[in-house]
């Protein structure tokens, strides 16, 4: 079923137009702002415009994105990946954050992950959480 409109308790709606795909082509809201959606052949959305003249471009390899670019061709975010995994991100001002991962013994997902921060500082956080129930009882078997 495509959601063809939402409106809030105070009149406000934003209105979709899908593509044969079922894949959102526009969205329009009741203040006239709208944006426009464009997927490549993998189905990945490919470009985004708004009735502000942004737009966003994006590249992949496969299913992961490795860049984000502005309607001027500006990077503002680049990505590689390591066995699938997030492995640096590089935004446009040349800040750059390195990925980690902990893997659990036995397990094809990894624990947590460990992010370098440009200033050297690391913070680490819990994943294996956000790894759906019927993939880690898969692997746990």
């Amino acid at each position: 079923m495509r959601v063809q409109e939402i409106r809030t308790p105070h009149g406000h709606w934003i209105k979709f137009d899908y593509d044969a795909l079922s894949r959102i082509t526009r969205a329009a809201n009741d203040v006239r702002a709208w944006a426009l959606y464009e997927y490549n052949s993998d189905g990945m959305i490919e470009d985004g415009k708004v009735s502000s003249g942004r737009q966003r471009h994006y590249q992949y390899e496969g299913v992961l994105m490795t860049q984000v670019s502005d309607e001027s061709g500006r990077v503002l975010i680049k990505n590689s990946y390591e066995r699938g995994l997030l492995k640096t991100q590089q935004f446009g001002d040349g800040t750059v954050y390195f990925y980690s991962y902990d893997w659990a013994s036995g397990r094809s997902y990894p624990e947590r992950v460990s992010v370098t921060l440009p200033d050297q500082t690391m913070k680490e956080a819990p994943i294996a959480g956000s790894i759906p129930e019927f993939v880690r009882n898969y692997h746990a078997n």
